[in-house]
């Protein structure tokens, strides 16, 4: 919980925020990417291959951002401010 104080001529006053996090999943990209289920041409399964060529890129970001998130928690556990 965030606690900040806010100072004016006559008083001080004392305004408390909650922190509110979007759950875990908020940026988790698709499971399965948006496939031609019978594909029939060449660009059908052109399509399908780029399809999970971007799927992966993006499961790629988000890992990589999970893992940025986990090493911050670590900093702030071991060296609390």
């Amino acid at each position: 919980m965030l606690v900040l104080a806010l100072s004016g001529c006559r008083t001080v006053e004392t305004v408390r925020q909650e922190l509110v996090l979007p759950p875990m999943d908020a940026f988790r990209p698709p499971m399965v990417p948006d496939l031609i289920a019978e594909p029939q041409t060449d660009a059908d399964l052109m399509h399908n291959g780029v399809q999970f060529e971007f799927l992966l890129y993006d499961w790629q970001d988000y890992a990589e951002a999970l893992e940025s998130y986990i090493q911050a928690i670590r900093d702030v556990a071991k060296d609390p401010p």
